[in-house]
């Protein structure tokens, strides 16, 4: 893309508010209750892993104490931890069923033509954004970003093939991240194997303690 090209995209500056509908999560008053024949999954901020993705194996299965039809999380949905710090957002880029998120977290709706939901999420968790954001939350030990700031952050919103070009390069440097870790590892476990054929194929394992008990202070010296 030329610069000329760059200098014709068009970005508006908009309102969060304007572009997606905000809904706080499910808040359970005396706590989620982890249920194994529980009819629904409830997502906590210790679901969420380093790369802003749900861990689904962690959910915790529950009965909600209230009618949840209205918190169900679907498809499309941006996740934002508004209750700790750093706050984040999470895409839910799967199919997920009878799943709420806890009242940690505000639910983001975008407005389908607006803008796309992992363009969203990636701005979310930009440097301008979360300096914003940070600046906005109240409390020390557990910061705390009300709707109604969230509601007021501005979006930079470009052309929706730009987001999509956004939303493309990004997956590409996730994909290169996991294959360097990858080889990372590979490479790890080929050197630990050569060192351990340099010495006689033997196994590299951890010094056994001494299953000789120890002598206390009272016990006296045999010298």
């Amino acid at each position: 893309m030329t610069s000329t090209q760059l200098k014709n995209i068009m970005v508006r500056s908009l309102p969060l508010s304007s572009v997606a509908e905000i809904q706080g999560g499910f808040h359970a008053p005396k706590g989620i209750n982890p249920q194994t024949d529980g009819t629904h999954f409830i997502i906590q901020a210790r679901d969420i892993d380093k790369g802003f993705r749900v861990k689904a194996t962690t959910l915790s299965r529950f009965f909600p104490e209230r009618r949840p039809d209205s918190y169900l999380v679907s498809q499309g949905d941006v996740l934002f931890l508004a209750r700790g710090a750093p706050h984040f957002a999470v895409l839910i880029d799967t199919p997920i069923k009878n799943t709420l998120a806890s009242g940690a977290f505000h639910v983001l709706r975008p407005k389908v033509g607006f803008i796309l939901p992992a363009f969203l999420a990636w701005w979310l968790n930009q440097p301008p954004a979360q300096s914003f954001l940070k600046s906005c939350s109240s409390g020390t030990n557990l910061p705390f970003l009300a709707k109604k700031q969230l509601e007021e952050l501005i979006i930079s919103v470009p052309e929706i093939s730009t987001q999509m070009a956004v939303i493309r390069i990004n997956q590409l440097f996730d994909r290169e991240e996991n294959l360097s870790e990858l080889i990372t590892k590979k490479r790890a476990k080929l050197a630990s194997l050569a060192c351990s054929a340099l010495c006689g194929g033997a196994k590299l394992t951890a010094p056994q303690k001494s299953r000789q008990s120890p002598r206390t202070s009272a016990e006296p010296s045999k010298e």
